[in-house]
């Protein structure tokens, strides 16, 4: 789960950093309970085991950002830093496709651009996916759903499989799951093959 962290040194001056992610071609979309943050080297930021810092959702739902404050004691110092999706029910993605972000500490404010999630371009990257939003109603299930049971999609295109289920969220706590699925630019013109899965402790339902 992600926390907020905050330093209360009053050295000055510390380096007060603005981070901007846009996040509208990560694969597989975020859902409404995913969340995002930011990973790194110099407090308050970590590697890990523990939270990431937190990032919130800025004026468009695809851009997220934060700020983070570092001691002047670390004025100089080279920031490596990444960002990381925490998805719903705990599995983390960490930007694995570049290598770590670098940034001087330069004991002043630093209004970072907004990049993107995995991409080491403030550009828009060659290949956006087609993204779908799925949902499904399900008080008519017989036997009703338990309150262990979960909702799923499988299907013919990545990142869909006939043998993995990508899971979807309940809304309202009751009968309406829905979820966004990004598809990559290689499955154009694919026809899409589907269902909605029901996870029991003890198996499937198709």
């Amino acid at each position: 789960m992600t926390a907020d962290l905050r330093v209360t040194s009053g050295s000055i001056p510390q380096t007060v950093v603005h981070f901007q992610v846009i996040t509208n071609h990560i694969i597989p979309t975020l859902a409404s309970h995913d969340s995002l943050g930011v990973v790194g080297n110099i407090s308050p930021l970590n590697w890990g085991p523990g939270p990431y810092y937190r990032m919130y959702k800025a004026s468009s739902d695809s851009v997220w950002d934060c700020e983070a404050v570092f001691d002047s004691t670390h004025t100089g110092e080279t920031l490596r830093y990444n960002f990381a999706v925490e998805r719903y029910g705990g599995e983390s993605d960490w930007e694995n496709q570049i290598g770590n972000r670098t940034l001087v500490l330069a004991g002043n404010t630093m209004n970072l651009p907004p990049v993107y999630f995995n991409n080491d371009s403030t550009t828009v990257p060659n290949h956006l996916p087609t993204v779908l939003s799925f949902r499904v109603i399900t008080n008519h299930i017989i036997p009703p759903l338990l309150s262990t049971d979960s909702l799923a999609l499988r299907g013919s295109l990545r990142p869909l499989t006939w043998s993995s289920s990508y899971r979807i969220a309940n809304i309202d706590s009751g009968s309406i799951w829905e979820g966004a699925v990004a598809f990559d630019s290689a499955c154009g013109g694919g026809i899409l093959q589907f269902k909605f899965v029901v996870d029991h402790m003890d198996g499937s339902l198709w």
